[in-house]
Formats: structure tokens, C-alpha cells, sequence
């Protein structure tokens, strides 16, 4: 039982910080969109850039199921 509550807690924890970066994700974009980021920033470019390599191919299974 010990090792399934600590694979659940790995779990757990990595959930929340792929919610959490999700979320980061959302709002750098949404900066962007409004201009009020510099999207040529270089450490805005690496950011969006790890995180969509992260979130997009989630995204885009999602997307498939969602009208737009």
C-alpha cells in the first residue's frame, strides 16, 4: 500500500503542475494577443515555446472534440 500511495502522490503533484504550467500558457498567450508582452522577448519566446511544445499536442486531441 505504501508504494501505491506514493505512485499516487507522484501523480498527484505531476498533474498539478502540468495544470499549473497549462495556466501559465494560457495567460502569456492572452498577453500576447493583447499586446502588452513583447512576444520578441527572448525569454517570453522560450517560455511559449517550451510550454506550447508541452500543451499543443493535448490541445489539439482536445480541439478535435470541440466545435469552434
Amino acid at each position: 500500500m505504501i508504494v501505491l500511495d506514493s505512485l499516487v502522490n507522484v501523480l498527484d503533484t505531476v498533474l498539478y503542475l502540468f495544470q499549473l504550467s497549462l495556466v501559465i500558457y494560457i495567460v502569456i498567450s492572452l498577453l500576447i494577443q493583447f499586446g502588452i508582452v513583447n512576444p520578441y522577448s527572448s525569454i517570453i519566446s522560450l517560455v511559449q515555446n517550451s510550454l506550447s511544445q508541452i500543451h499543443e499536442p493535448i490541445l489539439n486531441i482536445v480541439r478535435r472534440y470541440i466545435p469552434m
